[in-house]
């Protein structure tokens, strides 16, 4: 007699003692309580199923993922789930499920290999490659060994393009709009001589063209060590002639050597020279040296926390009391939310070493930013950012811009944008972007806004 039927036979009996009945009863409720437990389960699985056999790895991660505060720790539930995760593009999600997974039954075939491809679609194509290695150590049967051997074959091929040199040239041109070249705030009166002469400064906008070169070569020296060569010319030449004085023309070239003692970490260490030309004809306006060492490591997995210094001499070509030295260290880590979303946030401290001559002295700049990457498509993406800068001088100054008063200076700025990068094929890429820049200031002079708007094309050979 099955425990249904004894249910039925338990309520149609003479009431013998009451106690008995109401305990029978009791049973027999908790009885098809736990049947309707047991339901939801298997018609959850069996939905999640049937949603991946369909190609709608999305449809079934949003079917099993409410329920995984009742049933987290179920190896058949935390196996569908994590398949889900990861083939709906969510290996993050993936990843934490299947560990889940492994840590009761680490020799699950099926988890290790989905969790090897989360690893993969991470970038952590070292630890993958490891997970890859052990499946094939556990005889898979011929259809997963397929599987892992394409994988492997792929990290092989990526490996080996990896030891050997790369090389990109790059040939970008475009137009833009920036309404604010002098960097001059809105309508300001400068007063001489207790106003026996007036001198009115005022926003000057203008179309831009801008125009790019640029060289980056890739020289692998070994497993962990490499070279990094970049050498660019980037050129800004205003339409309206007002302003053509401050058309910007800077080369740069720079060297970076990395070493990777392991797959989570990496030390950089490189030099940067630049000289900056301005006007027309061109005039040599400054020029740059600059040394840059830091390490970064791989933190929770997948994400990279890197911390860096900085060291760097800036010498005008014609009005060296304006010369200064920089030293200062970057804290930045970037994390991903899925296979769409990237995170960046950064935090800058400078100390700058000035001539004695400049007008404020020494100063402190710290620089705040937080930015996101978001992936449209495989060839369309969407990047956002704001930065927020405090540029305080230690010593008073500045009289020529404060009605030839000294006084003292402190900037504050806060800058937003945004970008649209498409890829229309391998070698073309198209940018758009648009920034706006809002600063206040101790010093009414130097208050400001300023909005940019540019639509760059490049060409890239590789």
């Amino acid at each position: 007699m099955s425990f249904m039927q004894t249910c039925a036979l338990a309520r149609g009996l003479l009431p013998v003692r009451g106690f008995l009945l109401v305990a029978i009863l009791v049973m027999c409720g908790l009885g098809a309580g736990l049947a309707k437990a047991a339901e939801p389960i298997s018609r959850l699985l069996s939905e999640g199923q049937k949603s991946l056999a369909a190609g709608k790895p999305g449809d079934a991660l949003d079917l099993l993922l409410p329920a995984e505060v009742d049933y987290a720790g179920r190896p058949d539930y935390d196996y569908l789930l994590g398949i889900a995760a990861v083939r709906a593009g969510n290996p993050s999600i993936g990843l934490l499920v299947l560990d889940r997974l492994l840590f009761v039954q680490p020799n699950h075939a099926g988890g290790r290999l989905e969790r090897a491809i989360a690893l993969l679609q991470l970038g952590q194509v070292e630890v993958a490659d490891k997970e890859f290695a052990a499946l094939e150590a556990m005889n898979p049967p011929e259809q997963a060994a397929g599987i892992i051997k394409q994988y492997r074959d792929k990290i092989a091929l990526s490996k080996r393009q990896k030891s050997e040199p790369s090389h990109t040239f790059i040939l970008g041109s475009g137009l833009g709009y920036d309404s604010n070249v002098n960097g001059a705030p809105a309508d300001y009166v400068l007063d001489i001589f207790g106003g026996l002469f007036q001198t009115r400064i005022e926003e000057q906008g203008s179309g831009f063209l801008d125009v790019r070169a640029q060289y980056v070569g890739n020289y692998p020296l070994d497993e962990k060590n490499s070279i990094q060569l970049t050498a660019a010319s980037q050129n800004r030449f205003y339409s309206q002639s007002d302003v053509q004085g401050y058309n910007l023309s800077v080369l740069q070239g720079s060297g970076n050597w990395r070493y990777s003692p392991t797959s989570d970490l990496t030390v950089n260490t490189g030099v940067d020279v630049a000289r900056v030309f301005t006007d027309k004809p061109l005039g040599a306006l400054l020029d740059q040296f600059g040394v840059r060492s830091g390490i970064e490591r791989l933190v929770f997995k997948e994400s990279r926390l890197s911390l860096s210094g900085v060291g760097r001499l800036s010498r005008y070509v014609s009005r060296s009391n304006s010369d200064f030295n920089t030293l200062g260290a970057e804290l930045s880590l970037m994390t991903p939310l899925d296979t769409s979303w990237l995170l960046r946030f950064s935090s800058n401290l400078e100390r700058e070493f000035a001539d004695s001559g400049r007008d404020g002295g020494d100063a402190w700049r710290i620089r705040l930013r937080a930015g996101s990457e978001y992936r449209l498509s495989d060839k369309q993406q969407l990047r956002l950012n704001v930065t927020y800068q405090r540029l305080d001088y230690e010593s008073d100054g500045f009289a020529f811009y404060n009605q030839l008063a000294e006084a003292s200076r402190a900037d504050n700025s806060l800058q937003v944008g945004a970008a649209f990068v498409w890829l229309p094929s391998r070698n073309w890429l198209v940018n758009t972007e648009a920034r706006y820049k809002e600063q206040s200031s101790t010093i009414d002079f130097f208050e400001l806004d300023q909005l940019t708007a540019s639509v760059n094309v490049s060409y890239l050979w590789r």
